[in-house]
């Protein structure tokens, strides 16, 4: 089988042969159907998540057809369509391969009339948007603002319109203004065009603000935004420094409280819940062969929003 490999920090992707893993009674041996390129690849290629053990096969927006079981294996079957996430690509060889070796503990079954290119996706981006917003301390019908139209914050605004809220959506300039509406956004505020944290308090406070974009110095502004006993969540892989002032956050009781999320019942539930309101991210399709120009793309921002590598 042919796969990507990283052989050291920062190194390049490797392309090399390797036999097909043959599966132990307690493991499953995955086909790779799809494979999303995540930014959090990033931060496993050049070390920044801890403890990377290389030689390494990135790759933790897994899709997969189920080709030999265990003998141990009870509740998954040939020809089972599964996906996982992190920490595959990561603790162990991931889905830049034709082939790979999971645990079941590690697997979710995908829902039938799910895309297996679209769901990729779902399974980093998707599910920490998705838990986030579960998780952010707002009821239908209040305000949450998403801050970062990107890989992100477009599946961020999907997600929080069909969970009832009234998103805000915050972007630098006016140019993802009409594709914000469009995902679900009810307001719309420019970072570089007038006070996008006054206009936000003029409508009662955000509930909850999501950072989904590398967005530097603005972080006060953010907290501004923020009504009262409100939070501002930090997701992504983006390793940028952050300066804020403290008293908004004490006079205001307000929090900042990161997220990520890789439980499997999560992913499930993201899945279904993707699935029931049509919540789809925005792709761009590479070849197996081309998984170096879907990184570049990726890292770069041309491709809109998610990369995803599609196998023969």
């Amino acid at each position: 089988m042919k796969c990507y490999q990283v052989s050291k920090e920062s190194g390049p992707f490797e392309m090399v042969e390797r036999p097909i893993p043959k599966p132990n009674s307690d493991q499953i041996l995955i086909k790779l159907l799809s494979c999303g390129i995540c930014k959090g690849d990033t931060s496993i290629k050049n070390a920044i998540f801890p403890g990377v053990k290389y030689p390494l096969v990135l790759g933790h927006e897994i899709i997969g057809e189920i080709v030999e079981l265990g003998s141990n294996i009870k509740n998954l079957k040939k020809n089972d369509i599964v996906g996982l996430g992190i920490p595959a690509g990561y603790m162990f060889d991931g889905g830049f391969s034709q082939y790979m070796i999971a645990k079941e503990s590690d697997l979710v079954l995908i829902p039938k009339g799910l895309s297996y290119i679209e769901s990729a996706p779902l399974l980093c981006a998707g599910v920490t948007t998705y838990s986030a917003l579960k998780n952010c301390g707002a009821k239908p019908g209040d305000l949450v603002a998403v801050c970062g139209i990107g890989g992100l914050g477009h599946l961020a605004i999907q997600y929080g319109n069909k969970m009832g809220f009234n998103i805000v959506a915050i972007s630098r300039s006016e140019d993802k203004k009409d594709l914000a509406m469009k995902l679900g956004a009810k307001y719309y505020f420019s970072i570089d065009k007038g006070d996008f944290a006054k206009e936000i308090q003029n409508l009662g406070g955000a509930k909850a603000v999501l950072l989904a974009g590398p967005s530097e110095n603005i972080a006060d502004k953010l907290i501004e935004s923020i009504q009262d006993g409100g939070k501002l969540m930090l997701l992504g892989t983006n390793n940028i420094k952050m300066e804020f002032s403290i008293n908004p956050i004490i006079f205001g009781k307000k929090s900042i409280q990161g997220w990520v999320c890789f439980d499997n019942e999560i992913k499930k539930e993201c899945l279904e819940f993707s699935l029931k309101n049509d919540v789809k991210p925005m792709i761009k399709i590479y070849k197996f062969e081309e998984l170096q120009k879907g990184y570049e793309d990726m890292c770069s921002g041309h491709a809109r929003f998610r990369s995803v590598i599609k196998f023969d």
